[in-house]
């Protein structure tokens, strides 16, 4: 059936209307390039955004009313952007997946990605990396008046061996105003844990291009904290928008080189931190009210959040113990200090709330802050909760932040041996299963993680290793794998007979009993 003149004009007028108000002004393509005869191509280049500072879905970002406008009063970014795609249309299964790059880190184009038939996208989302890394070119914000905005900034560290110099990345985009002004100071700690400290005399330290050295050198196991005065802090928010206006752009925008329906995220790390926060400050909404991502998948975040939402923000940073905070669980809790009541997903801001896995380690649980059992858990940690409907949680028992070489090696000279147990065949498993749960409806497996109700979660004070140092006992689990957690099969020396070597190296062997 042929359309009428007048229903063409209209469709025309429709199309002018959505370019109009797409975040994605413009996608840049400065280099395209067969994928060896794999049937991919990649496409590199970068994608220009503008986003209206009033609108609800930006209004959230930390100082964008303070960001310089063009002249249709609108705020101008640019991000980085790598994509593989099926040369062949047809060859696609039409959804794509969004590879949050962590600090920088680009995407490589692996077989069951091309098997599967997925589009992969890399964009920059951060604006404190290298130049030859994935970055996200962002305005400056200024005072009203138009004078720069000034405050004072600081970065942590706690070296392992003896320094005479430390380089001081996380301020890397915040140079000094005058580092012998007032507000420059060097405190340094006993423990990491405590905000107390003494200062050390200034004449004893200096700050140049970025490396930091002390008299006498740093000494390992202490913890450092360096202050000064900077200037102009980016508005770093909008590494936010740039994810969900690109993931609009793939899934909405005629212009777009990849033909997807969907649109996933992965994220580790940093990165599944970053996932988080994208989802509880309402990213997931796009300006016009459409799904962003339609499904997420936060690896080893554990309860944490990406710093990144606020002035002077140092998303680079480890930031150990201070990005998990409330809320912590997808449903709502009731906080006891502050008596609200929300969760990541439990909140006016969420609109569209993705499917999502959460995946987590036995370091999520056991250290840096991250606090993963959180997640599961009522803020005071006393009482399972359920999860929503829309969200899997999975625990890979035994298994380390992320995963060493096979065969094992020690990473420090003297050390036990690292774990090498890899997880990667079952996130890849799980990634496949997303998009069947998105495209399909076909239900995931239930989530597998530790419960207060079994025993299998207990407070640090109750845990019981296995007798390991003399003779093995029968334990629950013998070989000392933790419990309330999916297992890994690997023909490696299991995790209690490896922490016997160690008691016995350092001459504990009855205090592992």
């Amino acid at each position: 059936m042929m359309s009428s003149p007048r229903s063409l004009v209209f469709l025309a007028a429709l199309f002018a209307t959505v370019a109009a108000r797409a975040a994605v002004v413009r996608a840049e393509i400065t280099d395209r390039s067969d994928v060896g005869k794999t049937g991919y191509e990649q496409l590199i280049g970068k994608l220009h955004f503008e986003i209206h500072p009033k609108q609800p879905q930006n209004a959230i970002i930390a100082d964008v009313d303070l960001a310089p406008v063009n002249a249709a009063g609108k705020v101008s970014f640019t991000a980085d952007l790598r994509l593989w795609k099926p040369k062949d249309d047809t060859r696609s299964n039409g959804a794509a997946w969004v590879e949050i790059p962590n600090r920088g880190g680009k995407a490589s184009l692996s077989e069951w990605v091309m098997k599967a038939g997925f589009t992969l996208v890399n964009v920059g989302w951060e604006f404190d990396v290298a130049a030859d890394k994935l970055r996200l070119q962002v305005p400056r914000a200024q005072n009203k008046d138009g004078s720069p905005i000034r405050g004072v900034v600081s970065a942590v560290f706690t070296p392992d061996k003896k320094l005479d110099e430390q380089p001081i990345t996380d301020l890397t985009d915040y140079p000094p105003v005058d580092i012998t002004g007032a507000e420059s100071c060097l405190i340094v700690r006993d423990r990491a844990a405590y905000p107390e400290g003494q200062k050390v005399p200034r004449t004893q330290w200096s700050l140049e291009k970025g490396r930091l050295r002390l008299k006498g050198g740093f000494e390992p196991g202490k913890t450092y904290e360096v202050f000064y005065l900077a200037e102009a802090p980016p508005v770093a928010g909008l590494g936010y928008a740039a994810i969900r206006d690109a993931a609009a752009w793939l899934k909405h925008d005629p212009a777009s080189p990849a033909k997807v329906k969907h649109a996933y995220a992965f994220g580790a790390s940093q990165c599944g931190r970053f996932l988080r926060d994208f989802v509880y400050l309402g990213f997931n909404t796009d300006e016009q009210d459409r799904m962003a991502l339609d499904g997420i998948l936060s690896h080893v975040a554990g309860a944490g959040r990406l710093v990144l939402n606020q002035r002077w923000s140092t998303p680079r940073a480890i930031s150990g113990y201070y990005t998990a905070s409330y809320p912590f669980a997808d449903t709502a809790q009731k906080d006891s200090v502050s008596g609200q009541s929300e969760g990541i997903l439990a909140n006016l801001r969420v609109k569209h709330a993705p499917k999502i896995f959460d995946t987590n380690m036995a370091a999520e649980y056991w250290g840096a802050g991250r606090v993963g059992a959180l997640t599961h858990t009522t803020p005071d940690g006393k009482q399972d909760i359920a999860l929503p409907e829309n969200v899997r949680s999975y625990f890979f028992a035994s298994t380390s932040h992320g995963p060493a070489s096979f065969p094992p090696t020690s990473q420090v000279k003297g050390a036990p041996l690292a774990n090498p147990v890899n997880t990667s065949p079952a996130i890849l498993a799980l990634r496949l299963a997303m998009h069947r749960w998105v495209s399909e409806g076909t239900a995931p497996p239930p989530s597998v993680h530790p419960m207060l109700r079994d025993g299998t979660l207990v407070p640090i004070n109750d845990v019981r290793w296995p007798q390991v140092c003399r003779r093995a006992t029968r334990h629950r689990h013998r070989l000392g794998v933790s419990s309330g957690g999916v297992r890994l099969t690997a023909r490696v020396l299991p995790p209690a007979r490896r922490l016997g070597a160690l008691c016995e190296n350092q001459g504990r062997a009855r205090s592992c009993a």
